[in-house]
């Protein structure tokens, strides 16, 4: 730490970071990743943010830059270092090894030190990460082999965090990246704790230190590591900064919408939330009033008015503004998501369906938002219809006490705080816990009547 003031590498395994507004999306993760280097470049008690992954960075604009970094706290390796930039296409094995080994060296001669890293993970973090160096589990012993993907946009940093041994954190958002088994097996330098959206423990597999002729017949050699998920309020981070819709103001005309994706495949004939979908709305709802939002197919949809098809992501803040109430939806995984944040930012009534957050996170198992079936669902409804004044309360104090502490940042920040001083790093990124955007009204642009959403 250089003048207490703390540096931290910041990075996404297996994707790049992107700082151009018009490109980032809550559907890659790149509006977290923004989200969150924006609220860190704003801590005073941040020096300096390392980026490890490659990024958008040196091609937006140097008005963009000063906007997001005035006091040029972000250090991109590929634009103070020209060299990784002109590095060829590597071919062989032994060109892709170098190519990931240079990065780590350059830094490592320049002295560019961290005190800590916070990363993400995504699709393009694969079993093996770094070409060439370990050799494959079964006969014939091959040296293993990685995507390009995964080269370019996740070997660097595997070989990085090997390297150095940097205490790091994993920030995971998507289930499909981090289960109870992890077999990335070429990475030694685990995270200290995974800060997810559900609590369990993972077994990680891999090789024990980071030498090239690791093999199974070599007792010890690969092991299996225990280090644990837990739920950690970050599917708020898209939140940050983004103010909060006032109830008490709000014209909302139109009594439930949802958005809701299909997920079996286009031909199939039977899916898990469509089978929802119908006890909850469809059989529910004999004026056909509902909205239900996403892409479906025809065999769905058929016979159902209540289907509206796609809806652009720019007007979803503008069509549930409008909404009384919606019901959140369970995953697959049982992971909490963002949807109920989100729904109540824009003033809506998110009520839980009985599989979602099994873990009780969000609310206790009692809270009025859970719903114990259908019936129990539309009375509740009706009951907040007819006592608009008990919608509008329920709905600001829910404000209040879920999100007030994510549109400030300050969720954010103390859960970085608690969890440095879990492994004995003192200094704080924010002293005394405060927040860094000020709490504000989310404002939402009227949508023109003469366009349609879908």
């Amino acid at each position: 730490m250089e003048n207490n003031k703390v540096t931290i590498a910041y990075f996404a395994v297996g994707s790049a970071l992107k700082f151009d507004k018009k490109k980032l999306l809550r559907s890659d993760g790149t509006s977290e990743y923004f989200a969150t280097i924006r609220l860190l470049l704003r801590n005073p008690n941040v020096g300096r943010v390392l980026l490890l992954s490659k990024s958008d960075w040196k091609r937006i604009s140097e008005s963009q830059r000063r906007e997001l970094d005035p006091e040029g706290k972000i250090f991109d390796p590929y634009t103070v270092f020209p060299e990784l930039s002109k590095r060829p296409k590597p071919d062989t094995i032994d060109e892709r090894r170098e190519y990931y080994t240079k990065y780590y060296e350059i830094l490592e001669e320049a002295g560019i030190k961290a005190d800590f890293g916070i990363g993400f993970t995504s699709q393009g973090w694969s079993t093996t990460a770094l070409p060439g160096f370990l050799n494959t589990l079964k006969p014939p012993y091959k040296p293993v082999k990685c995507l390009d993907m995964t080269l370019f946009y996740a070997s660097e940093i595997i070989y990085y965090l090997n390297k150095t041994n940097l205490k790091w954190w994993m920030l995971a958002t998507d289930p499909r990246y981090v289960r109870p088994s992890m077999r990335y097996r070429d990475i030694t330098n685990l995270p200290q704790k995974v800060l997810g959206q559900q609590d369990f423990d993972i077994a990680w597999f891999g090789i024990s230190e980071f030498k090239r002729d690791a093999c199974l017949e070599n007792d010890g050699d690969y092991i299996i590591r225990n280090i644990v998920s837990r739920y950690s309020g970050i599917e708020k981070m898209n939140l940050i900064d983004g103010g909060v819709h006032d109830v008490e103001k709000a014209d909302k005309p139109h009594k439930f919408t949802i958005v809701s994706m299909q997920l079996s495949p286009p031909t199939a004939k039977e899916d898990m939330r469509f089978n929802i979908l119908k006890e909850y709305v469809l059989d529910k709802d004999p004026e056909q009033k509902a909205r239900i939002f996403g892409k479906w197919s025809p065999q769905f949809k058929e016979g159902h008015p209540q289907f509206k098809g796609y809806i652009a992501t720019k007007d979803l803040d503008k069509t549930f503004a409008e909404t009384r109430y919606t019901l959140v939806l369970p995953t697959a995984a049982g992971w909490v998501t963002s949807k109920y944040a989100e729904m109540l930012q824009l003033g809506v009534v998110p009520f839980l369906h009985p599989d979602y957050d099994t873990q009780f996170h969000i609310v206790p198992e009692t809270h009025p938002i859970r719903v114990r079936d259908a019936d129990d669902f539309y009375s509740k409804m009706k009951y907040l219809d007819e006592n608009p004044e008990s919608r509008i309360k329920l709905v600001k104090h829910l404000q209040e006490e879920l999100i007030s502490d994510a549109y400030t940042g300050k969720f954010m920040l103390d859960l970085i705080n608690d969890n440095l001083e879990e492994v004995g790093i003192p200094n704080k990124l924010l002293a005394d816990g405060d927040a860094l955007f000020p709490k504000k009204a989310k404002q939402i642009e009227p949508q023109p009547k003469a366009t349609t959403l879908f």
